[in-house]
C-alpha cells in the first residue's frame, strides 16, 4: 500500500504502510528503502538521510541487494551535498 500511495504522490501518506510493514517483518529490506524514498519525497530531508543510513547499514554486505545499495548511496549523497540535515518541511 506505501507504493500505491507514492505513486499517486502522496508519499506522506505512504511512510506507515512502509513502517507498518517493517513493524511485521524487520527484514524486509525493501520496504526499509522504500520508506527512505518515501521520506526524501514527502520533503523530510533529515529523515530521509537517517532511513537511507539505515538502510546501508542493515544491508551492508548483503550481494543480493548490490544494486539498491548503489542507488541507496547514490541518493544518500545527492541529499548529504545539497546541505544540513535538519527537515525541510
Amino acid at each position: 500500500l506505501g507504493t500505491l500511495e507514492v505513486q499517486r504522490d502522496n508519499p506522506p501518506a505512504a511512510i506507515p504502510y512502509f513502517d507498518r510493514a517493517l513493524s511485521i517483518a524487520p527484514g524486509l529490506h525493501e520496504a526499509r528503502l522504500n520508506r527512505a524514498i518515501a521520506e526524501e519525497l514527502a520533503g523530510n530531508r533529515g529523515a530521509a538521510i537517517a532511513a537511507y543510513r539505515d538502510f546501508l547499514a542493515r544491508t551492508a554486505g548483503d550481494r543480493q541487494l548490490v544494486e539498491q545499495r548503489r542507488v541507496a548511496q547514490q541518493l544518500l549523497a545527492r541529499l548529504e551535498r545539497s546541505g544540513s540535515d535538519r527537515d525541510v518541511s
